[in-house]
């Protein structure tokens, strides 16, 4: 025998075990520097994608406010609404309690902190709607009943901004075109944003209930006066019973196809249903319609006029959405593609016609996916303040506006950080309350308190006026914030607390808070609008992303 050449000897067990954990380690390692690179790349797009979302949003507001009819429309209305929503489904595994978003985790230990409805953070939402009349060059964003687009314009249009309702999947999955709003018997209906499902029934909120699936919409309405009573629009389908619009409200808000039910249809189409986007009148015609309303003082007792006549044009016909005035949203539908058309029964050429152009249209007013905040803020020449550079008390407020130079309201902030003079000037904004400083208060003055430095906090402008010197009249500070309708707390209060407070605990049976503000006919002495804050935040359903982007914008009015 020929002993072995140490040559030829092969590799030791321990040899091969070692050799195999360094692979294991550089795989390990490669893996996570691709899955980092990946998870960066992915934030990278979405980040890029909220910038593209936003100036394609800014873009469509800056031409809107362009075309804003303020002084003679038939309302302007602003409507701050907070809605607390968990995230995500993360979000909602990792909280205290899975069915109270308001509820957070105490970072010092100790039972959960509770968020107040005045919050707004990443489980306390803020869904505002706004709503006006402009004067421009419109087209059509929806057909008619067998057609995707249409070729009519016009040159007045009423523009809706706010939240879209999206179906759940049972309503999906039973879409039927001839009823694009009303659920059908196997359905469950629309969904508002973080709206909690019906306890009583087995299926919920599939699409709308967290803040990062929550879709921002702007709807066009074009308006035409209608050329002739009996063939309003040039209608070239026949007209029969269930065609002509009954009433003069009717007539004014119903959406036409032309003519919003035909033949065999078994619902009418409400104007909420963002099925067909006409409505035949005009800004005029239907100002001279929300004067009459606003005149009588049993219909001012009844509905509180404006809001009534407001919403009334919004959606809240005999077929209303929710029963509730102060929910008053358009629905948006981006899942069509997901029903299968006419249930299980043979698709025609003009069948498939048919649910392609409802879908469309339905699609029309989604503006912004992911849109987990959207705030707006007015501000304008509301106060009589001491406007004296040089005083020790500038800024005071000391009464109700305008102001005799028009001066936009502004919050005395001494420039040396400690007292004035000198001073600086800071915008006054008005609007559901909001704390700006951070301070944990929102309030007229820093800290809660009923004097001393000014808070940049947002507040309605009742709760700034209160603070008024000489005290004003009741009857004063009533005419002085008639545009008002609507407040997110009963009486004035000197400081809303963001955790707890006076806003009311999610989950109660009281209404949700709402802060409405409507400019009209019965408001026509009264100062309005120069500017308008819009903010809105940009999230990623996929959570690629760890915070919303946040998007400030300031509209000057005409």
């Amino acid at each position: 025998m020929f002993p072995c050449s140490p040559a030829a000897r092969g590799f030791t067990l321990i040899e091969l075990m070692i050799s195999i954990a360094i692979a294991l380690i550089l795989i390990v390692g490669i893996n996570q520097v691709f899955s980092i690179a990946q998870k960066t790349a992915g934030a990278g797009n979405q980040l890029s994608q909220d910038v593209r979302d936003f100036r394609m949003f800014q873009g469509r507001v800056a031409q809107d406010a362009r075309s804003i009819v303020l002084n003679d429309a038939p309302f302007f209305i602003i409507v701050g609404e907070s809605q607390p929503a968990f995230r995500n489904k993360s979000d909602q595994t990792a909280a205290p309690d899975p069915k109270d978003p308001t509820k957070v985790n105490n970072p010092f230990g100790g039972a959960p902190i509770r968020y107040s409805l005045a919050a707004v953070n990443d489980r306390v939402h803020r869904i505002d709607r706004l709503m006006f009349f402009a004067r421009d060059l419109f087209t059509r964003q929806t057909g008619n009943y067998l057609t995707i687009s249409s070729a009519t314009s016009g040159y007045e249009a009423y523009l809706w901004y706010g939240h879209l309702r999206l179906p759940n999947n049972n309503t999906i999955s039973s879409y039927h075109p001839d009823a694009p709003a009303l659920p059908l018997p196997s359905s469950l209906g629309w969904y508002s944003p973080g709206q909690l499902p019906d306890p009583s029934t087995q299926n919920g909120n599939d699409n709308n209930y967290f803040a990062s699936d929550w879709i921002l919409g702007r709807q066009q309405m074009l308006l035409i006066p209608p050329p002739g009573p009996l063939d309003p629009m040039g209608r070239s389908e026949p007209a029969n019973s269930n065609t002509q619009p009954q009433g003069i409200l009717s007539m004014m808000t119903t959406p036409q196809s032309y003519g919003s039910a035909r033949q065999g249809i078994p619902h009418p189409v409400p104007i909420y249903a963002s099925r067909y986007d006409v409505a035949l009148t005009s800004i005029d015609a239907y100002r001279q319609f929300v004067s009459f309303v606003s005149a009588p003082q049993w219909m001012k007792n009844q509905f509180g006029a404006w809001e009534w006549a407001g919403w009334r044009f919004l959606a809240f016909d005999s077929l209303n959405q929710s029963g509730s005035r102060s929910d008053a949203r358009f629905y948006g539908n981006p899942f069509v593609q997901r029903a299968k058309p006419m249930g299980t029964t043979p698709v025609s050429a003009n069948q498939a016609q048919l649910y392609l152009a409802a879908g469309a249209a339905q699609a029309a007013p989604i503006l912004v996916r992911g849109c987990t905040h959207f705030i707006v803020e007015y501000a304008g020449s509301f106060l009589k303040q001491d406007t004296n550079p040089t005083s020790t008390t500038f800024g005071k407020i000391l009464g109700p506006g305008p102001d005799d130079k028009g001066t936009i309201d502004f919050i005395a902030e001494p420039a040396n950080g400690a007292s004035g003079p000198p001073w600086t000037r800071r915008t006054r904004w008005y609007g559901f309350p909001r704390d700006i400083d951070g301070d944990g208060h929102i309030s007229v003055f820093k800290n809660g308190g009923s004097s001393g430095a000014q808070s940049p906090d947002v507040l309605p402008l009742r709760d700034v006026l209160r603070f008024a010197n000489p005290p004003l009249t009741a009857l004063a500070f009533r005419q002085a914030t008639q545009f008002e309708r609507q407040y997110p707390t009963q009486n004035p209060s000197a400081d809303y607390p963001t955790q707890g407070g006076p806003l009311g605990n999610f989950n109660s049976n009281s209404p949700d808070p709402l802060y409405v503000c409507a400019w009209g006919p019965d408001t026509t002495t009264l100062p309005r609008p120069k500017l308008l804050r819009i903010t809105l935040a940009i999230d990623d359903p996929a959570a690629r992303l760890n915070d919303a982007q946040m998007y400030e914008y300031v509209i000057e009015l005409p």
